[in-house]
């Protein structure tokens, strides 16, 4: 029996919906679901999320995305939802405090990031992520993790504002590569890149970065989600 899977979407819109193609491409590769039976239910809630990349946000303000992301969480499991991810990094900064969900099993797209990098021995990574995702420091619980100085951030940050209206193009991804690639050069013992917002992983769905060890979160979130599914089958969960 299939588990059906749940991904809260929204912040951006195209992440969620970039999310859910990168579960129905494995379940067609690597499952071999051919017929429309052949794959689990799933269900992805767009959900209007209040502004969070503010470089500063008001208590009221966090207040309001945790009870919009609360409410995201319940509905996925009032409707029979068995297993939710969140194709967001920066929302698992307003995760509630105390378990919201009873039934259904939420997969932490920040402990599958921490599970992947441990099973490749990955100690120091570069992050690039949203401002709020910075100052939240939404991935140091991983392993040890180096930011982007605030020059750079601003880069990052325009560039995500950008691929939220829709503007992605090859100029972004050379501008990211140029920029991994020197910081990469200054911090020599760095071994990886997480691209830690979901519009990043947009841009190199479209045109990759030509950078060694960029580890893309979506693909990651997206294998475990269809292993939990078909739990009954062993697959490689290395990407």
């Amino acid at each position: 029996m299939k588990r059906s899977i749940g991904i809260v979407g929204g912040a951006g819109p195209q992440a969620g919906l970039l999310l859910c193609q990168t579960v129905f491409d494995l379940l067609q590769q690597e499952y071999q679901c051919k017929a429309d039976a052949d794959f689990p239910m799933l269900t992805l809630i767009s959900y209007p999320f209040a502004e969070m990349l503010a470089p500063s946000l008001p208590k009221a303000q966090k207040d309001l995305i945790r009870r919009q992301l609360e409410e995201t969480l319940l509905r996925l499991e009032r409707g029979g939802t068995e297993l939710i991810a969140i194709a967001c990094n920066t929302l698992h900064a307003f995760l509630p405090s105390t378990k919201v969900i009873k039934q259904a099993q939420l997969v932490s797209l920040i402990e599958e990031i921490e599970e992947y990098l441990l099973s490749q021995k990955i100690e120091k990574v570069l992050v690039l992520c949203t401002g709020t995702s910075t100052k939240n420091r939404v991935h140091t619980r991983i392993c040890s993790c180096v930011y982007p100085d605030s020059g750079d951030q601003k880069v990052i940050d325009t560039i995500i504002e950008e691929v939220l209206r829709g503007e992605i193009n090859s100029a972004q991804s050379t501008l990211l590569t140029e920029m991994i690639t020197r910081i990469m050069g200054e911090n020599p013992d760095i071994q990886a890149t997480i691209l830690g917002c979901t519009e990043l992983s947009q841009i190199e769905c479209r045109y990759p970065l030509e950078t060694p060890m960029v580890i893309d979160p979506i693909k990651i979130i997206a294998r475990k989600l269809c292993y939990l599914s078909f739990a009954n089958k062993k697959v490689d969960l290395v990407t």
